[in-house]
């Protein structure tokens, strides 16, 4: 899920242009601010999202202070043309940081509304409170205005939510680990396989760990880790890879560790290279056959990009190769690889790259599909798709580069698979 990374040679960093006192001294507030956030991303990105929100206060209570209103019906015509007003300021200021290059990316727009949610209607909730303090203590009777004062606290708590919502989805969803267990199999002895996909951290840390360590407690019989280890730039990986390194050295599996590369991925070579190195088995066009008691699992595997003509290739082979006599299993970072599944269905294809969506909504689902597949099956989970048993993973890590790391309704997950 995400942009691929690209490795980037070293080069001398251009001349800075001068610039005055003031424009200095913003741009360093906006960069730590970035720095200091949940959310690492670029300055430019922070502005953009900084100046959104404050032209839609901006407008909102300008609106409110401009337009008069003596009787309860004005006061709801009035705080609606002001709430509309504000969302279309907010609309245009995100355009034109568009059109000005200040942002890139489709993952910054949902920077913008992050901002708008944690900062924006938070802080205009609470003017909006104070608001109805000064009104009240103006009155001459000395008694509270009911008719403002219920407007206003009812839309205040309104604005109050969206900022609960991504604390929420800031500093709690995203650390409540799921397992899945899952009998695909019904047998007195099936194969456990552990699944876990979407580390894709920035740095190794202790939820890292912890997921390890919850997944080893499962007492898998084999582990297959489907991609996107990591989501850094070159520099940053190289000083993060033996830390990377030292996790996946951990994952406890008697009968191996198989592992296939996704897109956030240095390169397949490079993860390959890690597996190598914590003696794990890269399944990059290649397939492992492993035997537990009487029975056989036959474990194939394809590198990013799952659609180039090499997985192409492996993967009507591994079709055509299916038994009877074997359990065979496909693994592949996007779910998407069903889609050039022909003749029989394999017994179980495992894969990640979702996340789940990252938010879904109640009736509605994910708000992000970044597969062909309908949104019910990127969601997560066992679902059969075109004949083809398939298991989704909405992985344990989320998106980065320039989106917001949050997740609302898509709890982080492994699993064991029994087949």
């Amino acid at each position: 899920m995400g942009d691929t990374p690209r490795d980037h040679k070293p080069c001398e960093p251009p001349p800075r242009a001068r610039t005055g006192t003031s424009t200095r001294l913003i741009h360093r507030f906006v960069t730590r601010l970035a720095q200091v956030s949940s959310v690492p991303i670029t300055a430019n990105v922070m502005a953009a999202s900084l100046g959104a929100s404050v032209a839609l206060l901006a407008v909102f209570f300008g609106v409110l202070g401009l337009v008069p209103a003596k009787r309860s019906e004005t006061r709801v015509a009035r705080m609606l043309v002001a709430v509309w007003a504000a969302v279309l300021a907010w609309f245009l200021a995100t355009w034109s940081a568009q059109r000005l290059d200040l942002v890139t990316t489709e993952e910054a727009g949902f920077h913008h509304l992050y901002v708008l949610a944690t900062v924006g209607f938070p802080v205009a909730a609470l003017v909006l409170l104070g608001s109805q303090r000064r009104s009240e203590s103006r009155s001459p009777e000395g008694k509270p205005r009911a008719g403002v004062s219920r407007l206003g606290v009812a839309v205040a708590v309104l604005f109050l939510i969206p900022g609960l919502l991504g604390v929420w989805g800031t500093h709690v969803e995203p650390q409540w680990l799921r397992v899945d267990r899952i009998d695909i199999a019904k047998t007195e002895s099936p194969i456990r396989i552990g699944v876990l996909t979407d580390i894709q951290t920035d740095r190794v840390g202790d939820w890292e760990h912890d997921v390890v360590e919850q997944l080893n407690a499962q007492q898998p019989d084999l582990v297959v880790v489907v991609g996107d280890l990591t989501q850094v730039d070159a520099r940053s990986y190289q000083t993060m890879r033996p830390d990377l390194i030292e996790l996946l050295a951990q994952i406890e599996a008697p009968h191996g560790v198989f592992v296939v590369s996704g897109n956030t991925d240095p390169s397949s070579a490079e993860v390959a290279a890690v597996a190598a190195d914590v003696g794990a088995v890269a399944l990059h066009g290649r397939e492992a056959v492993v035997r537990i008691g009487s029975r056989s699992l036959r474990l194939g595997g394809i590198a990013w990009p799952n659609d180039d003509a090499d997985a192409v290739a492996f993967v009507n082979d591994f079709v055509d190769g299916a038994s009877p006599e074997t359990i065979d299993v496909l693994l592949a970072h996007s779910p998407d690889v069903v889609t050039q599944l022909a003749g029989e269905p394999l017994d179980l294809v495992i894969a990640g790259h979702t996340h789940g969506g990252q938010i879904a909504l109640p009736f509605l689902g994910p708000l992000w599909n970044v597969t062909e597949l309908p949104d019910s099956v990127a969601a997560g989970g066992l679902h059969e798709y075109r004949r083809q048993r398939l298991y989704v993973s909405t992985g344990v890590g989320v998106q980065r580069g320039e989106s917001p790391k949050v997740r609302i309704g898509v709890r982080p997950s492994i699993a064991v698979l029994s087949v």
